[in-house]
């Protein structure tokens, strides 16, 4: 997928302040549904300026190539990252930024303020990770795959995948991961015993970290 990929570039800024928001309250028991999104949170139809007014900014990230440009809020927090490409009127409006835009969306009231049609950037795919202490999700995909669940575990509830092995993440670039990956969307990743392809028993006890929702066109396109 084109967010993960090593020759993009990730920004991100550390905000001021910590714990989590009551906000996220309803979402600790949500299911993550492939294709589809997290809890209410849906891909393809949320926008950037409504989750803003519902979870304010915590963080922000951003990737800028010659392809595309995007920009990621990232609760850490509660381990959620959302990913919007930067598309229309928004990607015109905000051009002459390059990677300030990041910079200034701390201040969201007047960043959207400036470029309302930011508000109607689409969420294109959703990473779920552990929160800043520990895992706040306690949720489940919808075939039951909880973080910490081993990869047999999990290949046996989800399937056959299109595609396995090792794989690089930006949000978890310091670690050694493996993912199963399936065009109904999703993209699970789980933490290797080793630098190198797990081998067959090491693979038996590596757990689940963290776990991708992207739209289902994004398979064929890895």
């Amino acid at each position: 997928m084109r967010l993960i990929l090593a020759c993009v570039v990730l920004l991100m800024l550390a905000a001021c302040g910590g714990g989590t928001s009551s906000a996220w309250q309803a979402y600790q028991q949500a299911e993550a549904v492939p294709g589809q999104g997290f809890g209410d949170l849906r891909l393809g139809t949320q926008r950037m300026g409504g989750l803003i007014d519902q979870f304010g900014v915590e963080r922000v990230g951003g990737w800028f190539s010659d392809e595309e440009n995007g920009i990621e809020l990232i609760y850490s927090s509660v381990g959620l990252h959302f990913m919007f490409p930067l598309e229309g009127e928004c990607a015109q409006a905000t051009r002459s930024l390059g990677h300030r835009m990041i910079r200034e969306m701390y201040q969201p009231d007047d960043f959207l303020a400036r470029y309302p049609a930011c508000r109607d950037l689409t969420l294109d795919a959703i990473l779920i990770a552990s929160g800043s202490r520990s895992a706040w999700w306690e949720g489940a995909t919808h075939r039951g795959s909880r973080l910490g669940d081993l990869w047999p575990e999990v290949m046996a509830r989800h399937g056959t995948p299109l595609r396995h092995g090792p794989v690089y993440l930006a949000q978890a670039a310091n670690a050694s991961l493996e993912s199963l990956l399936y065009e109904e969307g999703a993209e699970l990743y789980f933490r290797s015993l080793g630098s190198d392809e797990a081998s067959t028993p090491e693979r038996l006890l590596m757990p689940l970290t963290h776990i991708r929702l992207f739209r289902p066109y994004e398979a064929s396109n890895r």
